[in-house]
């Protein structure tokens, strides 16, 4: 007897072990995202002295592209919608691929100019694209999975970004010569793995193009007209809980996005290791607690907390800055142990945190709503990102206190992070507790 085919036996894909395979694409693609991203942090003191410019300068690496993501990010979400994820996600790549090959000459040709083009490309097509990973994310996953989902996504989010820090390094120092060379020659990796993610958004296409003939087939797929579409005037419709949601995610994305930026940095200059060095102790520590990242999606999928985890997530993070804020400078024989748990608290509250961001947002936003609620939190984001990377990049070229200046820098995301925990604590009782839930708002 022959075996029934697949689409006559389930009305989508979506159900079946097929969004595995999905999700294994998204990991692969997020990290490949955030490797381009966060490519120049391991080397920040070597491309501020190839392009002789000052830390606030070099900020401008993250934040050239934060004004006009702002803008984008405010009307992007019908148009990807009306465009589809599939088209929207392989313009965004190439795209990306674009920006990067043009980061990648700057310092050969000693243009900081060329640099922050190429930067600006990178940023505002790695946003948008990640708009349409996790769009995608919150279509494949009920949310009785999603927290795991978004934990397995956020683990190799971190890979991504962990990456970088072993191997930009090494590859930097595997040249000798020219600085350009140098950085150009460490770049190179962001160029295989943005070529390698082009492949997996044509294989993504091709799974999610299947779903959709086997949906139409089954009759599951209603046409959705232009009246029943998200338009802008409808942002208007997105609700309290939304704006608070979007107060909490200023109060804490200024904490972790910069810090990540700056990371590598403060070890290097605190605590005096190599960029190699500390580039291994941060991949040390974030990624032995990112590990624990699905076991917080799992306790939030089955249990519904998930008001207490983020509260714990913001508490975590906070006592991380504040523990190495009073960490004392080491000047010579540095190994950088005395930061193991500082770093670890805030990964730790990072993966507890990650877990549950898009899952609340889902639970108060409707499916129509969701695409363009993504890309306005993607847009506070930006604006969080532009703050914070300014604000720290005042608080070191001020000289006013030397190297102290990094003390300021984490009792600043410190502070940051209290406010997150006091305003999402405060919602969370202010609404009776409905974030503990499930089915939403």
């Amino acid at each position: 007897m022959d075996t029934p085919l697949l689409s006559e036996t389930h009305a989508t894909l979506r159900t079946t072990k097929v969004r595995f395979q999905v999700l294994a694409l998204l990991c692969y693609s997020l990290a490949a995202n955030f490797f381009l991203q966060y490519g120049p942090n391991p080397i920040q003191k070597e491309i501020i002295a190839h392009f002789n410019i000052s830390n606030l300068e070099y900020s401008l690496v993250y934040s050239i592209y934060t004004i006009p993501n702002i803008i984008i990010c405010l009307i992007a979400g019908p148009y990807i919608d009306r465009l589809g994820l599939r088209t929207s996600g392989l313009i965004f790549t190439l795209g990306l691929l674009i920006g990067h090959v043009i980061f990648m000459v700057s310092p050969i040709v000693g243009s900081y100019g060329v640099a922050l083009a190429g930067r600006m490309l990178i940023g505002v097509f790695a946003e948008l694209y990640q708009c349409v990973l996790f769009t995608a994310l919150t279509e494949w996953f009920s949310n009785k999975e999603l927290g795991v989902a978004t934990s397995v996504t956020v683990l190799f989010l971190r890979v991504g970004v962990i990456s970088t820090e072993l191997i930009i390094p090494r590859m930097y120092e595997a040249v000798d010569g020219y600085s350009g060379f140098k950085i150009a020659f460490a770049m190179c990796s962001g160029l295989a793995v943005q070529i390698g993610q082009i492949g997996i958004v044509l294989m993504y296409n091709r799974i999610d193009l299947r779903n959709e003939l086997v949906e139409k087939e089954s009759k599951a797929l209603k046409n959705i007209t232009d009246e029943e579409k998200f338009q802008m005037k409808d942002i208007m419709t997105l609700g309290w809980n939304f704006m608070i949601y979007s107060i909490f995610i200023i109060a804490s994305f200024v904490s972790f996005a910069p810090y990540s930026a700056n990371l590598n940095s403060l070890l290097q200059t605190r605590f005096s290791l190599t960029p190699i060095t500390s580039g291994d102790l941060i991949a040390q520590t974030s990624l032995f607690a990112l590990i624990l990242g699905p076991i917080f999606g799992v306790i939030s999928d089955r249990t519904g907390l998930r008001g207490y985890i983020m509260c714990g997530a913001m508490f975590f993070m906070s006592l991380s800055h504040i523990l190495l804020s009073l960490l004392p400078q080491c000047l010579e024989y540095c190994t950088g142990q005395e930061t193991y748990l500082p770093l670890f608290l805030f990964y730790l509250g990072y993966s507890m945190y990650q877990a549950n961001m898009w899952p609340l947002l889902k639970l108060i936003t409707t499916p129509h709503q969701r695409t363009t609620a993504i890309t306005l939190v993607n847009g506070v984001q930006n604006v969080c990102f532009l703050f914070a990377n300014v604000t720290i990049g005042v608080l070191l070229d001020s000289g006013l206190r030397g190297n102290g200046a990094w003390v300021d820098v984490s009792r600043y995301l410190g502070v940051m992070n209290l406010m997150g925990l006091v305003i999402v604590a405060g919602w969370h009782a202010g609404i009776g507790g409905v974030l503990n839930g499930k089915k939403g708002v």
